[in-house]
């Protein structure tokens, strides 16, 4: 909750810089990397790729972690998503191990928030 529409839609606007820029994904992806390469040790190998997000929304985006632990190999997907509409906004993050979670039943959930 916001005090007032101004500071909901500034709030909003960083959102939409972050997840729906070339610029704000980097951003994401290089602190999203920076704080996992500290989780997982130096003798993991970290890459992180962060692209638009196949979410329907005002903005999304889409980070892929691909990791190597000790011989074991996992990726990790975290689609993020804003949406606006009239004094609601909604943020969503939908995680999913090896496989990206489902994009009808993310839409469905996110389209469900807003009284659809």
């Amino acid at each position: 909750m916001f005090e007032d529409d101004g500071v909901a839609a500034a709030a909003f606007a960083t959102l939409e810089e972050l997840l729906g820029t070339d610029e704000g994904r980097l951003c994401v992806a290089d602190e999203l990397g920076s704080a996992m390469a500290t989780e997982i040790g130096e003798d993991a190998e970290l890459t992180v790729l962060v692209e638009p997000g196949p979410l329907l929304g005002d903005a999304a985006s889409r980070i892929s972690l691909d990791m190597t632990i000790a011989g074991f190999e996992a990726t990790v997907y975290f689609d993020l998503v804003a949406s606006r509409e009239g004094d609601c906004t909604i943020f969503g993050v939908f995680q999913a191990f090896d496989e990206p979670f489902d994009e009808t039943s993310a839409n469905d959930l996110l389209f469900s928030a807003f009284g659809g």
